[in-house]
């Protein structure tokens, strides 16, 4: 067999093999269990540009048992949209005291226009 042929393989093996390793030392350690979380605030929105989008620069600070912290920052996630319907009824749709769809002199259902996130 030729040296050159089997060095190539043993050499990708030696590569390899420390990343193998690093990956699989502790597959099946459980995370530590969280000791407490701290919600940090943001300041009020102090312009017309902000206080119109929906955003949040807040963030919570997760302490776990091993004491160690990390700072996670919390986002604003939409869980649905004006005029999807959900359970029967539409989303940001106005409701009269019955429980019926408000509509527009044209038979059209009021609910707010679809707007793009403004970015502040």
């Amino acid at each position: 067999m030729n040296k050159k042929k089997a060095i190539v393989p043993l050499m990708s093996t030696a590569i390899l093999f420390p990343s193998a390793t690093n990956v699989f030392a502790e597959p099946h350690k459980a995370p530590s269990p969280v000791k407490s979380v701290e919600f940090v605030g943001m300041d009020a929105p102090d312009t017309s540009k902000k206080r119109s989008a929906m955003y949040s620069d807040a963030s919570v600070v997760v302490t776990l048992k091993d004491g160690s912290q990390k700072t996670v920052p919390m986002e604003y996630k939409s869980l649905a949209r004006p005029g999807e319907v959900i359970n029967g009824k539409t989303v940001g749709a106005a409701y009269d005291v019955n429980g019926h769809v408000i509509k527009d002199k044209n038979g059209n259902r009021l609910y707010p226009q679809r707007q793009t996130p403004t970015p502040y």
